[in-house]
């Protein structure tokens, strides 16, 4: 690990001032997380980094940075996947904000996490010059100091804060709370409470008495901000929901909350302002294609209308317990994404009010990239629970799609699709996987459970990968064997009550 981090001082603050001095990742830069050493690699265009590297054993990790659009933002990216990465690291989601620090002469990479009111650096990476040799000892060195010493005196990362006993680590934030703390370690405190934190919701920190979910410790950010300085707006209704959709922002939709879109669609004074447009079905692409300017539009369609977001870049929109978004004509898709780049959607049921046929999915993309779904309950749609198409870079995984009246997903013309650890279930009537002219197209540790079983299973012109995959349906209506690969699946039948529940879809 660089020396230098001992006594740098950060360019960026923490608690929701200025973001300055943030720079963008070079090409050919290498980076450290305290496991793997990184090389920088320009990926997609203009703007987008891939960071590809190895551990001690040899295994290859990949982390790709999706860039934002406006110069005024360089040094801010957004987490997502890679067609070979399936699991976010550092106790993150995918579609968590990257923000790149300069320090005396090299960066830092802050990963960042959802907190209640802002939030935490959940893993440092560290530009260094050195091998990974090296960088794994000085990391073993470290591991052997007292963590007073460390939080004072040291950029930790994450594997270094997690190897800590709970206990360890609410003493250290308890000693720096409410103190005047350097850049450095107030780096460390947000890494430190980004661990406690993650041991709360997965139950690890338990029966931990000094950890236990009463211990109350102050966040270093002050409400309505984040370390990178961006909006977060936190909505009650869909009149809040529409008023606060753009780019280079996050939505939160509040506890409990149902944002039934139809309230609002149809009202012209939400869309007759700047950056807001009423039309009639089916201009979306055309619109897209015609401007770069983003646009929220209310698409008129047969029997209502829906919601289009055209080209729309780094929108992170993230339900807490409970939250519902939902349209009631059953022609129209709950949300239509034309030209977008950098989409992120989490913990959302969405789904329409009643089923329908002909036209109107769940969730619509057209012609965009880097879209990330997790932990979602995608339902009762008029067609297909997701309809992708002319799009690259799409991942879906912890998430449930079911009760679609004509199947499961139409891909066309799309590639880098990936769904991990998502459940499809009573979808009917048609091909359930249709897929025409798609490239990287896989599922891992998914299951096809209480499907219409006269529907052809996956029906496609190429190759789509299946990975540990639990499959009750008839095996003449899998697919052609010769395009559907299966590594390591199970072949079921007699689904007439489902598998258990594991827990895919919202939290």
């Amino acid at each position: 690990m660089n020396r230098l981090l001992l006594s740098a001082v950060l360019a960026a603050t923490l608690c929701g001032g200025a973001v300055r001095a943030a720079d963008v990742i070079k090409p050919g830069t290498h980076f450290f997380d305290g496991r793997v050493l990184y090389e920088a690699e320009q990926r997609y265009g203009s703007g987008n980094i891939c960071l590809v590297g190895a551990d001690a054993g040899g295994d290859v990790h990949e982390l790709f940075l999706d860039g934002y659009s406006n110069a005024e933002d360089q040094g801010l990216y957004w987490l997502s996947p890679t067609s070979v990465t399936h699991e976010a690291p550092y106790g993150v989601d995918w579609g968590a904000r990257v923000h790149v620090t300069a320090i005396a002469g090299t960066h830092v990479i802050n990963v960042l996490t959802e907190g209640d009111t802002c939030d935490w650096v959940a893993a440092t990476l560290v530009q260094t010059p050195n091998s990974l040799t090296y960088c794994l000892e000085q990391q073993q060195w470290a591991e052997h100091q007292p963590l007073v010493d460390l939080a004072s005196g040291w950029l930790m990362n994450h594997d270094l804060v997690s190897a800590w006993d709970t206990s360890e680590l609410v003493k250290q934030a308890r000693a720096m709370d409410g103190k005047a703390l350097t850049d450095l370690e107030s780096i460390n405190y947000s890494l430190i409470q980004a661990e406690i934190a993650r041991r709360w919701r997965t139950g690890l920190a338990l029966n931990d008495p000094e950890a236990a979910p009463g211990v109350t410790l102050p966040e270093p950010c002050s409400v309505g901000t984040t370390l990178a300085n961006l909006p977060r707006y936190t909505v009650h209704d869909a009149v809040e929901f529409i008023r606060a959709l753009g780019s280079d922002r996050e939505i939160v939709v509040e506890k409990g909350v149902e944002i039934n879109l139809s309230r609002v669609l149809d009202n012209f004074d939400y869309f007759n302002k700047p950056g807001f447009k009423m039309d009639n079905y089916l201009v979306a692409s055309h619109v897209a294609s015609t401007t770069d300017e983003p646009i929220v539009m209310s698409e008129f369609c047969s029997d209502g209308s829906q919601l289009s977001l055209i080209n729309i870049s780094n929108l992170y929109i993230h339900g807490r317990r409970g939250a519902r978004i939902v349209v009631e004509p059953r022609r129209a898709f709950v949300m239509n994404l034309v030209g977008c780049n950098g989409i992120n959607l989490s913990n959302l049921t969405m789904g329409h009010t009643e089923g329908g046929l002909c036209e109107g999915g769940v969730i619509g993309i057209a012609g965009s990239s880097s879209v990330t779904i997790t932990d979602c309950d995608l339902y009762g749609c008029g067609t297909y629970g997701l309809d992708i198409s002319d799009s690259e870079m799409v991942y879906v995984s912890g998430s449930n799609v079911h009760d679609c009246t004509y199947g499961i997903m139409e891909l066309v013309r799309s590639s880098d699709i990936a769904f991990d650890e998502c459940d499809f279930f009573r979808n009917k009537e048609l091909d359930l996987v249709f897929a025409q002219h798609c490239d990287d197209v896989s599922f891992s540790d998914c299951r096809f459970f209480l499907n219409n079983r006269t529907s052809m299973l996956f029906s496609t012109n190429k190759e789509i990968t299946l990975d540990n995959c639990f499959i009750y349906h008839p095996a003449d209506k899998i697919g052609d064997s010769a395009l559907v690969k299966q590594v390591n699946c199970w072949q079921l039948e007699g689904d007439e009550a489902g598998p258990p529940a594991r827990g895919c879809g919202t939290k």
